[in-house]
């Protein structure tokens, strides 16, 4: 673990076990060379509902304590370290697009109706393929939602892959996270550099 100054991160080392405390990164004086893409991507719930469920439509409060969480925690300590901070993102929360554009600002965004019902079908349809190791079943709702989470990780790339070609340029650094984390350490751009 790199280090030094004052706070710290509390973790587990691998191949150490248990916790540790470990001091906080030391930001850099001068600027790292290039620029970090922070990729976001899936559906966003609530306070009162995961947005597992169907039902789940996204919440100005929740959006809103992610954004806050997430300027404070990563975009503005790597402000410092970076030439430019981008947000780009997919999204399965299309009623919370104008929210997200207004708030986190991407560059580059995309938003969809929630797939996971008809992905969930599809699942279940083939897994009662042999070639897909058939007979079987997955707990309900399991398979659509995992294959939701892979198809909007794989659309906020192409995002950010198509954003890099229209510009000329590739991103020094990548973070991919969901849009409703809720981040908790201000040491988080400096891992990053």
């Amino acid at each position: 673990v790199r280090g030094g100054g004052r706070g710290g991160v509390r973790g587990s080392v691998l191949g150490h076990g248990g916790d540790h405390w470990s001091p906080a990164p030391q930001y850099r004086t001068t600027r790292a060379i290039g620029r970090l893409a922070i990729v976001l991507y899936g559906k966003i719930g609530s306070m009162q509902s995961r947005s597992v469920y169907p039902f789940s439509r996204a919440s100005a409060e929740m959006i809103a304590l992610s954004y806050s969480s997430l300027r404070q925690s990563v975009i503005e300590p790597a402000r410092k370290l970076f030439q430019g901070v981008d947000v780009i993102g997919h999204s399965w929360s299309p009623e919370a697009s104008e929210l997200i554009s207004e708030l986190f600002r991407p560059v580059a965004s995309s938003f969809e109706y929630d797939l996971s019902r008809q992905l969930e079908h599809n699942c279940s349809r083939d897994a009662q393929n042999e070639s897909h190791g058939g007979p079987g079943e997955f707990f309900p709702m399991s398979c659509g939602r995992t294959m939701s989470q892979m198809l909007g990780i794989q659309r906020a790339i192409r995002l950010k892959s198509a954003h890099e070609t229209a510009r000329g340029f590739r991103y020094s650094a990548v973070l991919l996270s969901r849009w409703d984390v809720l981040w908790m350490n201000g040491g988080m751009g400096a891992w990053l550099a």
